[in-house]
């Protein structure tokens, strides 16, 4: 006799526990999402019809207590969530005869298209974030292809002055900096980059101008070995950088674009130089190369 939200509730309590902290977040914004909607509905009286309810509502732009409406991409995230929920009700828990969720076609909508700069722009660009101090970030990224949350973890012991290794990502979860003493990709998730000799010279560089802020600083500095830290030391906010990245790309007079997108156009680059796929794959962290 228990509701869909009642039983999201206990469902998200026992399977959450072999989720990534982040990938767990994810799951109950989405439970939230289901249960505001159709939450109120007993389990076994779900229908096709309710999850055409809730695709409906996710997108529209009255959602109620959603503020606003989602993406069809969004949409059918949370679709794929009460599908694997309700997948256990059926398959475990024997309380449904059938997945309701599979009887309904995925949200429809016009994907999201994204245009990475060129390489002219990116160099562009860093000529214009060079000035500040931490400049040598974007450089890394459109460098090496490390995601945001690698680079916010990169330490000093992390950098032989040949290459990088990756192997924490430093996230933002349940409304805290959270840092994971694993990544995706790589073996045992770890991966060592390869540096080019541009970038190892511009690593030390960075290094001193870090040291010269510690010096200023006295001991006012917070040394938590971290690569790109605040002016005392500690370690940079998630959203900083992205913020910081958007306004360096207004100061360079570019069109807008995303800090993820400078692991796009890494990608690319190593692609028109003939890098075999599976190399690239590895280099970004990627489980496979397709």
């Amino acid at each position: 006799k228990i509701t869909l939200g009642e039983f999201l509730d206990r469902w998200i309590e026992i399977h959450e526990r072999n989720l990534r902290l982040t990938t767990s977040e994810s799951y109950r914004l989405a439970v939230r999402r289901i249960k505001a909607i159709i939450g109120d509905i007993k389990l076994q009286d779900v229908k096709p019809s309710h999850v055409e309810k809730l695709y409906a509502a996710l997108q529209s732009e009255g959602a109620h207590r959603l503020g606003g409406g989602l993406s069809a991409r969004t949409a059918e995230y949370v679709g794929t969530v009460l599908k694997k929920a309700l997948r256990y009700a059926v398959e475990t828990e024997g309380l449904l005869t059938f997945n309701p969720v599979s009887r309904v076609a995925r949200p429809k909508g016009v994907p999201a298209s994204f245009n990475p700069w060129s390489f002219e722009e990116l160099n562009q660009f860093l000529q214009v974030a060079k000035t500040h101090r931490l400049g040598f970030y974007f450089h890394l990224s459109a460098f090496t292809g490390a995601r945001r949350g690698e680079l916010n973890a990169l330490r000093w012991s992390d950098f032989d002055g040949h290459a990088i290794t990756i192997s924490k990502n430093r996230v933002m979860a349940y409304g805290k900096h959270v840092e994971l003493n694993t990544t995706k990709g790589g073996k045992n998730g770890q991966r060592r980059v390869p540096l080019d000799p541009e970038t190892c010279a511009l690593f030390r560089e960075h290094r001193k101008r870090q040291l010269l802020e510690r010096m200023a600083l006295g001991e006012a500095w917070q040394d938590t070995g971290y690569i790109f830290t605040r002016e005392d030391g500690l370690p940079i906010f998630y959203s900083s950088i992205t913020d910081l990245f958007n306004r360096l790309t207004i100061k360079a007079g570019l069109r807008h674009t995303r800090l993820h997108d400078l692991r796009h156009l890494h990608a690319t680059e190593l692609l028109r130089k003939r890098v075999p796929l599976h190399q690239v794959a590895d280099r970004l962290g990627h489980r496979d190369a397709m």
